[in-house]
């Protein structure tokens, strides 16, 4: 007993794409691809209903992988704004009124005075 032909979503689509265009007629595609004239049918009655505008598993991993890279981005931008969040509030309250950026800390005054 012969086994049945499966085909995939894409290649039902491409097929009756191809014969909507009206590039090809119904008797091109029938003999190009081996079908029969009812599977030509049921494909389009299927494409008119939506079931072929699904994507495809390829582009729902690659999409999948993408949301996963893009979720790590955010996770570790997170971080680093955290971090420089903290670090910017350390320097705020450890920076004393006598030093500046470019001259540094200024002199220290004297406990005894000046002698």
């Amino acid at each position: 007993m012969a086994t049945r032909r499966q085909f995939s979503n894409e290649f039902k689509r491409m097929v009756v794409e191809q014969y909507l265009s009206g590039n090809h007629t119904q008797a091109q595609l029938l003999r190009h691809y081996d079908l029969s004239h009812n599977m030509l049918y049921r494909w389009r009655q299927e494409y008119d209903s939506g079931a072929y505008n699904r994507e495809s598993e390829a582009e729902i991993k690659a999409k999948d992988t993408r949301i996963r890279q893009l979720e790590q981005l955010v996770g570790r931008l997170t971080l680093e704004n955290e971090f420089l969040k903290r670090a910017a509030e350390y320097t705020q309250q450890h920076q004393s009124d006598d030093s500046s950026i470019i001259s540094g800390p200024g002199p220290s005054r004297s406990k005894r005075g000046a002698q």
